[in-house]
């Protein structure tokens, strides 16, 4: 049975993003500044919230696929050594193959795509930017004793200061991909001769 009073509750409580959206449009701010801060810094935290969701889901299924897959094999393999049937234990033995298979290519996957670190990095990004958006609003840290204008110009050079940032840290991370990738098919190409 589903329970409408808490069901209630999620609804009347409001996201981190809308409680800001409501609070930037308080300030004293131009129309210009506010769209600035709801479009570009909150649009920027959505990604980065929605790209290290994927990224944790990606690593978590891949660890989840390697541990299972890992202890299938071993399992197949102890078990393959008691059946005294041939057809039977050949079965066995191409099962433990196929999914130590899966686990070797989801394992070298994540290896190349890194989702974990990726997961954590745009989790920081994510967590920076919310935190000088609320120094913002609040005018603490940099922003204390600030008129806003002024408060203003710095929280969006912060801002235009991190995205590039962020963006030559994915870049240079794909960069080493790419080169580890080409180095592997150099290396299987070289060792196939």
């Amino acid at each position: 049975m589903v329970n409408n009073t808490s069901q209630g509750k999620n609804e009347a409580i409001k996201s981190e993003k809308e409680v800001l959206k409501e609070i930037i449009q308080n300030l004293s701010l131009n129309d210009t500044q506010k769209n600035y801060l709801v479009s570009r810094l909150l649009g920027q935290i959505d990604y980065m919230e929605n790209k290290a969701s994927s990224c944790k889901k990606k690593y978590l299924r891949s660890q989840i696929i390697t541990i299972l897959g890992g202890v299938t094999v071993t399992a197949l393999v102890g078990l393959s050594t008691s059946i005294d049937d041939k057809n039977i234990r050949n079965f066995v033995g191409a099962s433990a193959f196929f999914v130590s298979q899966v686990v070797t290519v989801t394992s070298a996957l994540e290896q190349l795509h890194k989702n974990n670190e990726l997961w954590l990095f745009y989790r920081r990004s994510e967590e920076y930017m919310k935190s000088q958006l609320w120094h913002f609003v609040e005018s603490t840290g940099s922003y204390e004793n600030l008129d806003q204008d002024t408060a203003f110009r710095i929280i969006v050079k912060q801002a235009e200061e991190i995205i590039p940032r962020d963006l030559d840290i994915i870049s240079a991370k794909s960069s080493e991909q790419q080169t580890k990738t080409e180095t592997l098919k150099q290396n299987e190409s070289s060792s196939s001769k």
